[in-house]
């Protein structure tokens, strides 16, 4: 519903696993989602970030999709690359993103 009242559109690919397209199809976020948070995987999907976007004709707001809070020390270096964050709650088995309106805005 947020995607759609902004006139965007969601997908992902082989490299991605969620994308947010405007409506000139540009790329304008890139999602990368962890399932835990040790510190290893989230280190990884902020290296898939970059890397697998890097090459995309204007470059998209990176997001690193969280299940919980993340250490004030990789929050910090993440910023400094340019990475938000963005952490998810289950509710009745359904992921909701409680912030994501304020950083696709």
């Amino acid at each position: 519903d947020t995607l759609s009242r902004g006139g965007l559109k969601a997908g992902n690919d082989p490299e991605r696993d969620m994308f947010i397209a405007n409506n000139r199809r540009e790329v304008t976020a890139v999602f990368e989602i962890t399932t835990d948070s040790l510190i290893t995987n989230m280190q990884s999907a902020a290296a898939r970030l970059l890397l697998t976007n890097c090459e995309l004709p204007k470059e998209p707001r990176p997001i690193l999709v969280v299940p919980d809070a993340v250490d004030e020390g990789l929050e910090r270096k993440l910023k400094k690359l340019g990475i938000d964050i963005l952490p998810y709650e289950w509710k009745h088995d359904q992921a909701v993103f409680p912030q994501l309106s304020t950083l696709i805005s």
